[in-house]
């Protein structure tokens, strides 16, 4: 599994099972409202009892398969409660496509019919071990159990259907993220502005027909500061960007960057271990540091100002990046100076709470150009 998308596997499992559980759903539907002649009712039930095995084998599969392989990150603009729901629609699926299906192996091998269970016409599948031996009054509540359990938990994974597609329309074409990509091959992930971002800053060009590339031999992104009286300097080498910007509409204009705090790197071997740990970036715990706009104003001329929210060791604070940015042609140039203080930031609060050592506050210096 590349770190956008998941393995093939799971590609593949997902839309098999997926294909599935609408041809099991929608047969399910036809009979139980007698939609069609009764002379294919038993052929339709024998298809509907080997899709459903199917999805609980394939199912069990897939979930082991899951807890084996890391499926790709959330993006980093989805809000708390948005991840976890969608986390929760995650596990009810898992809960469905086994439980579902199980319940309806209970209901067949629990019937007074017994009717036996011919998969696709290949072979008998046997019913649940033990639940021959119980009493037929036993039998008969369990079969009712079941039954029930099947049908209404049969609607809640609709309507969770229902839910999850529209949760994937709604991060393609409203969120504009990369979330299908995760999962439909045919989908690219979007193009982003693939612009150079520090770990306190931000910065965008202007959304034009063809991409901007950055130059990455003349771009730069530095920190700089001091320890006991000498100067250090260092870059953040690994970030994520999604940018919508245009100067035209810039009450539109959207910026949210995602930098890995563990990447930063100086030409210090010592700083470079101590970075990562935890009374500085707690790299481990938290290892990513975010910056989302929610204004950019212009400040007249090629100058501009990102107002926002920088959260750096899950502490949020209000952050205003200026920067100026020069467009000629096909060409474009973005720079920007700015500081912050570290204590803000709990960045080796406790090791150095006065600046004796470390300065307080860290100087920011980015260039970035870029051309179409």
């Amino acid at each position: 599994m590349s770190g956008d998308r998941y393995t093939k596997v799971a590609i593949t499992l997902h839309w098999v099972i997926a294909l599935m559980i609408i041809g099991q759903l929608g047969t399910g539907i036809i009979m139980g409202y007698n939609l069609v002649d009764k002379s294919i009712l038993f052929p339709m039930y024998q298809f509907h009892k080997s899709l459903g095995l199917s999805v609980l084998v394939l199912s069990v599969v897939r979930l082991l398969w899951r807890l084996g392989h890391k499926p790709p990150a959330l993006p980093a603009h989805m809000p708390t409660w948005e991840k976890w729901g969608a986390r929760l629609s995650h596990y009810g699926f898992y809960f469905f496509m086994i439980f579902v299906p199980f319940s309806g192996w209970v209901l067949v091998s629990t019937s007074s019919f017994g009717m036996p269970t011919m998969w696709f016409n290949l072979f008998e599948w046997p019913h649940i071990p033990g639940l021959d031996t119980m009493t037929d009054g036993t039998k008969e509540q369990v079969n009712q159990w079941s039954e029930t359990f099947h049908v209404y938990m049969a609607y809640a994974m609709l309507g969770l259907l229902f839910l999850h597609i529209g949760a994937a329309l709604k991060h393609h074409f409203i969120d504009k993220d990369n979330v299908m990509h995760h999962m439909i091959p045919l989908i690219k992930a979007k193009s982003k502005l693939p612009l150079a971002l520090v770990l306190f800053s931000c910065l965008s060009f202007p959304a034009q027909a063809a991409p901007w590339k950055v130059d990455h031999l003349t771009s730069f992104i530095s920190f700089e500061g001091k320890n006991s009286g000498e100067v250090f300097t260092g870059k953040f080498l690994e970030w994520e960007a999604d940018i919508d910007f245009d100067p035209a509409k810039l009450e539109e204009a959207k910026i949210l960057v995602t930098i890995k705090t563990g990447s930063a790197k100086t030409l210090n071997m010592i700083y470079n271990k101590t970075l990562p740990k935890e009374e500085w970036f707690n790299a481990e715990e938290t290892p990513k540091a975010t910056f989302e706009s929610n204004k950019i104003k212009s400040l007249g001329g090629d100058k501009y100002e990102a107002h926002g929210k920088l959260t750096i060791k899950n502490i949020t604070h209000d952050f205003i990046l200026p920067f100026t940015l020069k467009i000629d042609a096909d060409e474009a140039a973005m720079t920007a100076d700015t500081k912050i203080n570290r204590l803000d930031f709990d960045v080796g609060k406790k090791a150095d709470p006065a600046g004796d050592f470390v300065s307080k506050d860290i100087a920011l210096s980015i260039r970035v150009d870029a051309d179409q």
